[in-house]
């Protein structure tokens, strides 16, 4: 069974905040190996059209050792925004219930207190 909150979108401002597939991409993979931005990925034929089939092959496993590295940090990425995004969630739990409680001990007192004027 779906709740009208199941059917909500994102909003626009939140999704229009959050970066692009390349930009995170770029973030992690320029400190690893620059050849493998998006902005270097055209040029890699004419920069290497004159290098040898060992130079090649070395260069490749290179690629694939930065990959598994892209991997490893994408994921450490992910966690990470994962962990502030909960931590914010539970702070605002938190203050929610706080919050509550006042609102809640000050109802009590209000019935407390005309429960005791009935009484009276």
């Amino acid at each position: 069974m779906t709740t009208p909150q199941d059917d909500r979108q994102i909003d626009s401002e939140i999704t229009d905040a959050m970066p692009t597939g390349a930009e995170v991409h770029d973030a992690l993979m320029a400190p690893i190996d620059e050849d493998l931005t998006t902005k270097s990925l055209p040029t890699l034929d004419e920069k290497y059209k004159d290098e040898s089939q060992e130079d090649r092959n070395q260069r490749v496993e290179r690629y694939k050792k930065a990959l598994e590295s892209y991997d490893k940090a994408f994921t450490d990425w992910v966690t990470g925004v994962d962990g502030k995004v909960d931590q914010y969630r539970q702070h605002v739990l938190s203050n929610a219930e706080a919050k509550s409680g006042e609102v809640d001990e000050g109802e009590m007192s209000r019935l407390e207190s005309e429960i005791s004027n009935h009484e009276e």
